[in-house]
């Protein structure tokens, strides 16, 4: 399996840049669409195989609770999904996320669960939350970009 790519994300932000304590995420920052975009292009890449052989449509009530999620809400999830996914696959073996002194306990205690999750629920959550990027963001869904394959050499998100 390839390498997942890895942008610089909120979590990795330096000492000196401003960030909330809760979320990590520069302060005054309202457009989150290059991160979700990062995101999007690595789900994509971990379900490259994944995507042809399955339906989603029994999916419809998980999917549904997406769409409650506030915009903040819905980016602290694709964060902590996308951040599992690369230490799954850039650093099999490392057993979970290290807590983010940035985030709230129960944030971190929840990265730690999704290490948890099994593969095939790990596939079935990433293809969820990529529909919904989807959805919010249609323009990822362009001319291919659903079948992108990338491949960056970075450490995983903190």
């Amino acid at each position: 399996m390839a390498t997942i790519p890895i942008e610089s994300s909120p979590a990795q932000a330096s000492a000196s840049s401003t960030t909330t304590a809760s979320l990590g995420l520069t302060l005054g920052k309202t457009d989150y669409t290059g991160e979700f975009k990062a995101h999007f292009q690595a789900f994509s890449s971990f379900l490259v195989d994944y995507l042809p052989d399955k339906t989603f449509s029994h999916r419809s009530h998980a999917r549904h609770k997406l769409l409650r999620l506030t915009r903040v809400q819905f980016l602290e999830l694709s964060t902590d999904v996308y951040a599992e996914v690369c230490r799954r696959v850039n650093e099999p073996g490392v057993k979970y996320l290290p807590a983010n002194p940035y985030f709230h306990e129960k944030r971190n205690v929840a990265r730690k669960k999704l290490s948890t999750i099994t593969d095939p629920r790990m596939q079935d959550l990433c293809g969820d939350v990529r529909h919904e990027l989807i959805r919010r963001y249609p323009e990822f869904d362009t001319s291919g970009i659903h079948m992108l394959h990338v491949s960056f050499d970075a450490p995983f998100p903190k």
